[in-house]
């Protein structure tokens, strides 16, 4: 879910997926997003945290040749066991060659993305679940990508309320 809502399959092009809360997504794995010809993504300020499917972030490219314009930065991912699954590759037509990373720093070092990325607990206001808002000692506050598109967090508090844009759906 991101911020109450679905996460499932884009066309791809033109999307930009921001502030949200993603945990355990039943419909679609768990995956974020899976994406076909994706040209200009945007997927910023997110958190996912204690997926329980195979992959916390699987990004497909089709033949790699169709990829523009993709970004996948200041998000926060986070299972409790320690151990993340970031998925890059391509699809059949390549027999889905690419790899699945385990931590931020095998994903930053691996593919284009996530200079700004972290993978810590996001310690949220009341537990996970149900309510996502964060603590103010939260690694995440003050820790997203300043977005003009996105002028209120889920509950309709203005943004940024500090220095920048918290990551997830509501700004502490």
């Amino acid at each position: 879910k991101q911020g109450g809502r679905d996460v499932g399959e884009y066309p791809g092009r033109g999307v930009l997926l921001h502030d949200g809360d993603i945990y355990v997504d039943v419909d679609r794995g768990g995956s974020l997003p899976f994406c076909l010809t994706p040209t200009n993504i945007a997927i910023t300020n997110n958190i996912v945290y204690n997926n329980s499917a195979t992959d916390d972030m699987h990004l497909l490219k089709e033949n790699g040749s169709d990829i523009r314009g993709i970004t996948c930065d200041y998000n926060c991912v986070f299972r409790s066991n320690g151990s993340i699954a970031m998925w890059w590759g391509y699809d059949s037509r390549r027999n889905w060659a690419g790899g699945r990373y385990t931590s931020m720093t095998a994903w930053k070092s691996a593919t284009p993305f996530s200079d700004f990325c972290i993978q810590t607990n996001p310690q949220f206001a009341v537990g996970a679940g149900s309510n996502f808002a964060l603590k103010q000692t939260s690694p995440a506050v003050n820790r997203g990508r300043r977005l003009t598109e996105v002028a209120v967090d889920y509950s309709g508090v203005a943004r940024p309320r500090g220095t920048s844009h918290d990551m997830g759906a509501y700004e502490y």
